[in-house]
């Protein structure tokens, strides 16, 4: 896959996101149990399944931009419209983030009580960095060169592995369809009509290239 397709299939990403966010604003608005409810999903419920993604998506940003083998500290930030800046963030150790014992890692990291002012903060960490990946896409740092380099990484139980990074750049797009198509399979059984339209040839319509 080309650069300029890259950056399409990350705009796209950031354009779900908001379609999915809406929705799931107006469910919460009608159910305020709904985010933690669980549906039987891998992570259990909405809630823990939009952590994982944010928290995960974080992980592979800094194992992406470390230059050592490193990579087990993820960035937060509580500022819906901030700028993505890593050395501004506070880090976290989410070495044991995926932990069998761990049932609820997300309360750690967002542990905002209120539904609404959860998604509204998950929501804005999640346009953050969407728009950091994409800053990186268009910067001069990504070249098909760089992106055929192979990187060195821990994994959350500490083994080493070496992947290039373009391929990693189709894991994470293809992590968030998987996980957002399980959010989006919740909301229809709930609320058909609220189920988001975010196909990837409606984000083309809306925005031809």
């Amino acid at each position: 896959m080309c650069i300029r397709d890259r950056r399409r299939v990350h705009g796209d990403n950031l354009w779900r996101y908001d379609h999915l966010f809406q929705s799931l604003q107006k469910l919460t608005a009608k159910d305020e149990a709904f985010l933690a409810k669980d549906t039987g999903l891998y992570f259990g419920s909405v809630k823990g399944t939009l952590a994982h993604l944010l928290l995960a998506d974080y992980l592979w940003y800094m194992r992406f931009h470390s230059k050592t083998a490193e990579g087990l500290k993820i960035p937060l930030t509580n500022q819906k419209t901030a700028p993505f800046a890593p050395a501004k963030l506070v880090y976290a150790d989410c070495s044991t983030l995926w932990s069998a014992n761990d049932a609820q890692p997300w309360e750690k990291f967002f542990p905002e009580k209120d539904p609404k002012t959860w998604l509204d903060g998950l929501h804005g960490r999640m346009d953050d960095l969407q728009h950091a990946w994409l800053s990186y896409l268009s910067s001069a740092h990504c070249t098909e060169e760089a992106l055929n380099e192979y990187f060195v990484y821990l994994n959350t139980k500490g083994k080493e592995f070496k992947k290039r990074r373009g391929l990693i750049l189709s894991h994470l797009i293809n992590h968030h369809t998987h996980h957002i198509g399980q959010i989006t399979t919740v909301i229809s059984s709930v609320e058909r009509s609220l189920t988001p339209s975010i196909d990837y040839t409606y984000y083309l319509d809306e925005y031809p290239q």
